[in-house]
C-alpha cells in the first residue's frame, strides 16, 4: 500500500471516528427528547443532499483536484456534529444539508485519489486497506460513544467527537496533490454516465447497500434502545463495524484475483441473510 493511501486512510479514520459514531446515535439522541422523527428527517436530508451533490462534486474534483475537494468537505463534519448540541432545528437541518453535500465531495475525492495513488493491479487491496481503517474508527467510536452516552448525556461525547474530523482535515492537508482525472466537457460526462448501462448497474448495487446502511444507522439503534437499552447500542453496533476490520483487506485482495462480479454476488447473498435476520430483532 502506497504512502499516499496510508495517509488517506489515516485521515478518514479520524474524520469518521467522529462522524460515523455520532451518525449511528442520531435517532436515539432525538428519541430522548421525544422527537425521534427529527432524527429520521435529518438522515433523509443528509442522504438527499449527498445524492444531489454527486454531479457537482464530479465537476469540482475534475477541475480542482481530489485533495482540495476532500479538505473543503471535511471541515463541515465537525460543524454538523457541533450543531446537534445546539438543539436549534433550523440550524441542524441547514448543517445536515451542508454535510450531505460535503459527503458527495469527500467521497468523490476519495475515490479519485485512491485510484490515482494505487497500482492498477492492487485497487482491491488498497480499497480493502482503506476500509479496514474506516471500520476500525467506526467500531471503536460507536463502542466508546455508547459507553459514554449510558453514563453521561449525549452532549459530552458529541462535543468530544466534533474535534476528531478537524484532526482528519489537518492530515488531509499533508497529502501530496498527485493529479486529477481530466475531462474537457463535464456536463457531457455526466449525461454519458446517466445513460450508461454499466453505470446504472453499478449504481443499483451501490443504492441497495446504501439502503441497508440507512436501516442500520436509523432503525436498528432505536430497536436496540427499545428492546434492551442505550447501554447495549455501542456494543452491538461495534459488531457491525468490527467485521470489515478483519475482512476488508482480505476480500479486497480476493476481488483482485477472483474478479469484482464474484464479490458483488457474494456480498448480496450475505446482505440478504442479514436483512432476513432482522425479522427476529424483537427478541433480545
Amino acid at each position: 500500500v502506497s504512502r499516499e493511501v496510508n495517509l488517506l486512510s489515516l485521515s478518514f479514520l479520524f474524520i469518521f471516528f467522529g462522524y460515523n459514531s455520532v451518525q449511528n446515535f442520531i435517532t436515539p439522541f432525538f428519541s430522548e427528547s421525544g422527537t425521534t422523527n427529527v432524527g429520521f428527517q435529518i438522515l433523509i436530508v443528509i442522504f438527499l443532499f449527498f445524492l444531489l451533490g454527486g454531479p457537482l462534486s464530479a465537476i469540482f474534483v475534475s477541475r480542482f483536484g481530489a485533495k482540495k475537494s476532500m479538505v473543503t468537505a471535511s471541515i463541515l463534519y465537525s460543524i454538523f456534529i457541533a450543531s446537534l448540541l445546539s438543539q436549534n432545528l433550523p440550524l441542524v437541518y441547514l448543517t445536515s444539508a451542508l454535510v450531505g453535500l460535503a459527503a458527495a465531495f469527500l467521497w468523490t475525492g476519495q475515490n479519485s485519489y485512491l485510484i490515482v495513488a494505487s497500482n492498477e493491479k492492487s485497487f482491491g487491496a488498497s480499497s480493502g486497506y482503506f476500509n479496514t481503517y474506516l471500520s476500525l474508527a467506526s467500531a471503536i467510536g460507536v463502542l466508546l460513544l455508547g459507553f459514554l452516552a449510558s453514563r453521561f448525556s449525549f452532549s459530552v461525547p458529541f462535543a468530544l467527537y466534533s474535534i476528531f474530523p478537524i484532526i482528519g482535515t489537518l492530515l488531509l492537508l499533508k497529502l501530496p496533490d498527485i493529479g486529477r482525472i481530466q475531462e474537457s466537457n463535464q456536463l457531457k460526462l455526466i449525461a454519458k454516465s446517466i445513460t450508461s448501462i454499466s453505470a446504472l448497474r453499478i449504481s443499483a448495487f451501490y443504492f441497495a447497500f446504501s439502503f441497508i446502511f440507512g436501516l442500520i444507522i436509523s432503525i436498528i439503534p432505536i430497536d436496540i434502545k427499545n428492546t434492551l437499552s442505550i447501554a447495549y447500542a455501542g456494543g452491538l453496533l461495534f459488531i457491525f463495524w468490527i467485521m470489515p476490520i478483519f475482512l476488508s483487506y482480505f476480500f479486497g485482495k480476493v476481488s483482485d484475483i477472483k474478479g469484482r462480479w464474484f464479490m458483488i454476488v457474494a456480498s448480496y447473498i450475505v446482505g440478504v441473510l442479514g436483512l432476513a435476520s432482522m425479522y427476529f430483532s424483537i427478541n433480545a
